[in-house]
């Protein structure tokens, strides 16, 4: 086993907390199931690489065959280049300042341009540092976010000869709820680059699918696709595309017992034991990043009826976590580092590390990473 991927296993004075065990050779089958499709594969590390840790998965993308990665901030491409992650590397986020710009250029990290005042900004930081800034051309088909509109793209062209231009791309608003509107924006999206092509300008690679898009539309998939949460297996019936899960965050039960009914454990006392009850305190909180929303979905992928429906539950309900795949109910409010569930039905024991189901991208960069091959 090469040195990049040694277990940190916990000593017994370390494993007193949460943790995150990341799969190796599931993302290593994920990257196969996306390289399969014939493009370029742009594998996405915003947000602590989805939750598996930034450098550590920056590395295993790379020896598993992706093409370039690709960050979402400022620091977290410095962060990459200072710990000597090589190869292509984009800034999906078009910055302004020029002391920055200029660094990212200098640790030759690629740019992209998202709009008329941030491309002033990037051939300022060029001339300061004598380069030719190398970029990935951002076009806003309809998700409003960031990019040159069909109506900007003349003052984009007239500027076009000073970049060497990489790439060219968009982002779809909703490949996942609206069939017909990413078909919309593909269309407009193909409309844009070939009035670039007639003005001479050279586009680069063309790409437009991230996870859902490129699972879901084959015939988008152009030169390159742009693959965050289907690496590690985060989008919605990942099953039903070949990919695995990467991650399983477990935590310690630090404590279980008997309560009487008609007691109010936990914060707020707002849970009401109505019957005796077993009660086991689990090491984990929000300050680790669970409970921040609904756990087992991809929340921003839901249709807004449906986060409805969930809301109206929870609240009369409570809330339910799941341990070891099996539901159980929370008692009192959720702490920082911890909180209580209703324990009568699960097979646990004190100093078990159970199993929660989380949102990776959610989990604190702080929590210790387990890389393994399982």
């Amino acid at each position: 086993m090469s040195e990049a991927y040694k277990m940190q296993v916990a000593t017994a004075e370390e494993a007193h907390g949460a943790e995150v065990m990341v799969n190796v050779l599931a993302i290593q089958h994920n990257v196969k199931v996306f390289k399969n499709m014939g493009t370029k594969l742009m594998a996405v590390i915003k947000n602590n690489g989805y939750g598996m840790g930034l450098v550590e998965y920056a590395r295993i993308l790379l020896r598993a065959g992706a093409d370039a990665l690709a960050v979402g901030s400022y620091a977290e491409a410095m962060k990459l280049r200072s710990q000597g992650v090589d190869g292509e590397l984009l800034l999906l986020t078009p910055i302004l300042s020029v002391a920055h710009l200029k660094k990212l250029m200098e640790r030759r990290v690629t740019l992209v341009l998202g709009g008329v005042r941030q491309m002033e900004c990037v051939l300022e930081a060029a001339a300061l540092c004598h380069q030719r800034p190398r970029v990935h051309v951002a076009l806003d088909t309809g998700l409003g976010r960031y990019g040159f509109s069909p109506v900007e793209l003349p003052r984009f062209i007239s500027r076009a000869a000073e970049f060497d231009i990489e790439g060219t791309y968009t982002h779809f608003a909703a490949p996942y709820q609206d069939e017909a509107l990413t078909r919309k924006q593909f269309k407009l999206f193909k409309q844009c680059v070939n009035v670039l092509k007639n003005k001479g300008v050279p586009t680069g690679r063309l790409h437009c699918c991230a996870s859902g898009a490129a699972l879901r539309f084959p015939e988008m998939r152009m030169d390159m696709i742009r693959i965050g949460s289907g690496l590690v297996g985060g989008v919605p019936e990942f099953y039903r595309y070949g990919l695995k899960k990467a991650w399983k965050l477990k935590a310690p039960v630090l404590r279980i017992r008997w309560v009487k009914a008609g007691e109010r454990p936990g914060y707020g006392a707002r849970t009401l034991l109505k019957r005796r009850t077993r009660v086991a305190v689990i090491a984990a909180g929000y300050a680790d990043g669970i409970f921040m929303e609904r756990a087992d979905q991809h929340i921003f992928r839901l249709a807004p009826l449906s986060w409805m429906r969930y809301t109206v539950k929870t609240l009369l309900n409570g809330l339910t976590v799941w341990i070891n795949d099996e539901p159980a109910k929370v008692i009192g409010s959720v702490g920082a580092n911890y909180f209580m569930v209703e324990a009568d039905k699960l097979e646990i024991d004190e100093g078990d590390m159970v199993e929660l189901k989380s949102n990776p991208i959610l989990l604190s960069q702080h929590l210790k990473r387990d890389y393994r091959f399982y």
